[in-house]
């Protein structure tokens, strides 16, 4: 059996890069090609310019992000709002919290959750 030791709470977890949590506000949308956020008018979210080199934008959901919104269903629409901002090895995510906030596309941006494993006695 291999003993797994899982660092302390809000340490972060080797092999996982650091990353935000983002909701998009109703009209807007990842677009790959650009990639960029835009609105339904085709304004781009310029506020994403500044983090660190090396980010990316993953969808939550990549399976329904490929779909047509009109054949998902209200639940499957919202989930397609969700992405993570992940940042280069070593980024501090806190660091970008407050600025993520302030974007025009942003209705919702969390820290990832802390996972731990329950402290034996």
């Amino acid at each position: 059996m291999i003993a797994t030791v899982m660092p302390p709470p809000g340490e972060p977890i080797p092999g996982m890069r650091p990353h935000l949590v983002l909701k998009l506000r109703p009209g807007w949308r990842f677009d790959p090609r650009a990639s960029a956020f835009v609105d339904a008018r085709g304004r781009r979210c310029a506020e994403a310019e500044p983090l660190p080199s090396g980010t990316t934008f993953l969808p939550v959901s990549p399976t329904l992000q490929r779909k047509r919104a009109a054949r998902l269903s209200t639940a499957e629409r919202d989930l397609t709002r969700y992405f993570q901002i992940v940042l280069p090895p070593g980024a501090d995510p806190r660091a970008y919290l407050d600025a993520v906030r302030r974007w025009p596309c942003a209705a919702e941006v969390q820290l990832p959750p802390i996972v731990s494993l329950p402290q034996g006695a």
